[in-house]
């Protein structure tokens, strides 16, 4: 499953980091903003890459960074599909879960459409609580996190995921050592009938503790009511 972080000011150790790369191995990006501008860097490739430019970002900037690592469930592995995502000059956000309310393609991933769907929105949505109102119902389990070109940040369904002591925000837990294996279907042909059962461990949509399975579809640990929205 993506990971989205809000690092508020301290910097994340490169532990942490690289699990979550390694987790989440389908490109990773950090949005901030130097001021006055949104700013952002990606990369799919060399971690050791990510981590120097995100090292020179928290060191010179002590704003808040918004940092993404995805798990491609839809659309190609490339920068393109690679978060942040840029809605216009002001506004910029990251996005974990598989959205109900847009398809992703062979092509492009769900977040890619959901971001052309919030490009046809008022330029500061995001300070709409109406508005916000109506995506969270759209979204169903997904978190999303916004930033503004003044470093103002926003969530939707921001209890769904976690804060730690630093004041750092995390979606899920896939921060944590190796919380599960991520195992691509043409690695194994036995994949499709892969079936995990977990004893209570936190559902990685909800982050409620239950009896979890592993989806094949999101290749995430879900809860029996995550499981039954995300088959609807």
């Amino acid at each position: 499953m993506c990971i989205a972080i809000l690092n508020k000011s301290q910097k994340l150790s490169k532990s942490v980091l690289k699990t979550c790369w390694d987790n989440n191995p389908d490109g990773a990006g950090l949005l901030y903003s130097d001021g006055s501008n949104l700013q952002f860097h990606k990369e799919l490739i060399d971690f050791d890459e990510f981590y120097k430019n995100y090292s020179l970002i928290r060191g010179y900037y002590k704003t808040p960074i918004v940092v993404h690592f995805r798990i491609a469930t839809s659309g190609k592995i490339n920068e393109t599909n690679c978060h942040p995502f840029i809605i216009n000059d002001h506004i910029g956000f990251v996005h974990n879960g598989i959205c109900s309310l847009t398809k992703g393609t062979k092509l492009h991933s769900d977040t890619y459409q959901l971001n052309d769907i919030f490009k046809e929105l008022p330029k500061n949505f995001i300070y709409n609580p109406s508005i916000v109102k109506l995506i969270e119902h759209a979204i169903g389990y997904s978190k999303l996190v916004f930033l503004d070109n003044k470093g103002k940040y926003s969530f939707v369904n921001e209890d769904l995921g976690h804060w730690d002591k630093k004041g750092n925000w995390y979606s899920n837990t896939s921060y944590k050592q190796h919380v599960y294996t991520w195992v691509r279907p043409y690695q194994n042909k036995y994949y499709k009938n892969h079936l995990e059962s977990t004893n209570l461990q936190k559902c990685d949509f909800c982050n409620v503790k239950s009896e979890l399975q592993f989806d094949i579809d999101t290749h995430c640990y879900l809860c029996t009511e995550c499981l039954s929205f995300q088959n609807h």
